[in-house]
């Protein structure tokens, strides 16, 4: 029985489970508001048209690879996998359908099965994927030259960065993990939890006076949370010196802002205004 027979099947059970007829895409305007609206009626319509195709069709591994990110926007895991292993059959150059099952695969926790899916590593998230599964196989060694991979063939790729100082870190070479951070920062300084996790390391490796810095910055963001006052009451109680230095340096910022005399601005020169004339039109 074919694949997307079944999924057909599994399709239409579950819009009569849900009151919904499943409608069949015609345009592709209607694909797009399926696929962003409504993921579990686009996902009956997208199964629906990908069975209607013919086998030879040129767009069917596209299409199948529609039907696995819908079934995976809806939590149905072993039809998206179904579906991507249709469109690698379909599509075999094309290192995307095979890369996309793998990520699916590695989701599930087989990151033996997502290796051998992912193959050979085509491009920089390949490559990531490939160290997040050497790392979930306990090879860190192999895991970070994987990750090194990904960012020498996307530079911008904060994500391999993260990814390998967190092996680091699980490795305990501490102050590598930090660097890798903080280059990941770098790349992407709206990550906050990698400030958070920086720190911690920073307070690990001796670095107080740089650890308490980075806990007060991210108290400038979340003032209430108890994890950022804890962390630099900790700090402070072995070091109290950390704790009058803010004290000093927040005293000197309330100092400048009210002593500072307001800008003085020299008014305008009047303009005079022009005579304005009203009249009002009787003919034409």
């Amino acid at each position: 029985m074919r694949t997307g027979a079944v999924l057909v099947a599994v399709a239409l059970v579950a819009g009569c489970a849900t009151g919904h007829r499943p409608q069949f895409p015609t345009e592709s305007s209607d694909i797009k508001a399926w696929r962003t609206g409504y993921p579990e009626q686009a996902l009956g319509a997208w199964i629906g048209a990908t069975a209607a195709l013919p086998s030879n069709a040129p767009d069917l591994a596209g299409m199948q690879a529609g039907v696995a990110a819908l079934a995976r926007q809806c939590g149905l895991g072993a039809i998206s996998l179904a579906a991507r292993h249709e469109a690698v059959k379909m599509d075999l150059p094309n290192r995307w359908h095979p890369q996309r099952a793998a990520r699916l695969l590695l989701e599930r926790g087989d990151a033996t099965g997502a290796l051998a899916e992912l193959g050979e590593p085509a491009d920089a998230w390949g490559w990531l994927t490939r160290g997040q599964c050497e790392r979930r196989l306990g090879r860190p060694e192999e895991a970070l030259a994987s990750f090194a991979r990904a960012r020498a063939a996307d530079s911008n790729l904060s994500l391999a960065e993260q990814e390998r100082a967190e092996t680091l870190a699980s490795a305990s070479r501490y102050a590598e993990s930090a660097s890798a951070y903080q280059a990941a920062l770098a790349l992407d300084a709206s990550a906050v939890h990698l400030k958070a996790r920086t720190a911690r390391l920073e307070e690990r490796t001796g670095q107080a006076a740089a650890a308490y810095e980075r806990w007060r910055q991210l108290g400038l963001v979340d003032p209430s949370s108890t994890i950022i006052k804890e962390a630099k009451i900790r700090l402070a109680r072995a070091d109290p010196r950390l704790a009058r230095a803010e004290v000093a340096r927040e005293a000197d910022r309330a100092r400048d802002f009210t002593e500072t005399p307001a800008p003085t601005v020299d008014p305008l020169p009047p303009v005079p205004l022009s005579p304005l004339a009203v009249g009002i039109v009787t003919e034409i």
